[in-house]
């Protein structure tokens, strides 16, 4: 019993070792294929399968009292929040500026 209970998690351990190998395959073949689908619009569907894995693989090997904990109200300091929200804020002006033509094929009146 107590082998078998070693065994189920060493397997457990090597998958959640794997898992990022997985993810980073299964969305280079869902890339692949939904370029020749899709086109341009081949992002949504490599999106959808990326975002798919993460959560199969999170709910498949993941503690699930942990995945509940996740939810819940942040105990942490309201500086992390600020620091999050200010590390993310900062690529957009690096994103968008120099892209800022793309506006003009998404929405051709905002941009004249």
């Amino acid at each position: 019993m107590l082998q078998a209970h070693v065994q189920q998690t060493r397997l457990r351990l090597i998958l959640i070792l794997i898992s990022p190998v997985i993810v980073v395959l299964m969305g280079h073949f869902a890339a692949r294929l939904f370029v020749s689908l899709l086109g341009d619009w081949a992002w949504v569907g490599t999106s959808l399968v990326y975002w798919g894995s993460l959560i199969s693989i999170i709910g498949f090997l993941g503690d699930k009292q942990m995945i509940g904990r996740w939810f819940d109200k942040s105990q942490g300091s309201g500086w992390w929040l600020v620091l999050a929200l200010g590390m993310g804020l900062m690529a957009f002006p690096l994103l968008f500026i120099p892209n800022i033509h793309v506006m003009n094929v998404i929405c051709p009146y905002f941009y004249s």
